[in-house]
This record gives structure tokens, C-alpha cells and sequence, in this order.
């Protein structure tokens, strides 16, 4: 079964995101750099986090190697 992705789908998502209120907050570069300051700290939570799930559910223990043949 083949899945064509189609634009349409999302495009009330993309304009919903287009619209969030973090555009309006961030007005100079200052406003930027203090956003970006503390967001990084969640990116970095987050990304923690996810690894360690996948650490859990889908470890990868040894690197694949091209058998004999």
C-alpha cells in the first residue's frame, strides 16, 4: 500500500502554527536571544528524555556488520 502525501492535510495545522503567540513575543533580536536562552534547556530535556526511551524500547548494543559470503 502506497501513501501520497498531500498538503491539504496539514495545511490548517501550518496556518494554526503560523499564528502562535511566541511570533508576536519575539519583536528584537534581544527578545530572541532570551527565548532561545531557555528554550534550549527544554530541546535538551526533551531529547534526554526521548533517547533514553529509545535506549529502553529499541536498543542498539552493536553496530551492524556485512556478513560472510
Amino acid at each position: 500500500m502506497f501513501y501520497t502525501f498531500d498538503p491539504n492535510m496539514v495545511r490548517h495545522l501550518k496556518d494554526k502554527l503560523n499564528q502562535h503567540t511566541v511570533y508576536s513575543a519575539l519583536r528584537n533580536l534581544e527578545n530572541l536571544r532570551r527565548f532561545m536562552a531557555h528554550h534550549i534547556f527544554s530541546v535538551w530535556d526533551f531529547m534526554s528524555l526521548v533517547k533514553y526511551l529509545q535506549s529502553k524500547i529499541a536498543p542498539t548494543h552493536a553496530l551492524w556488520e556485512r556478513g560472510q559470503g
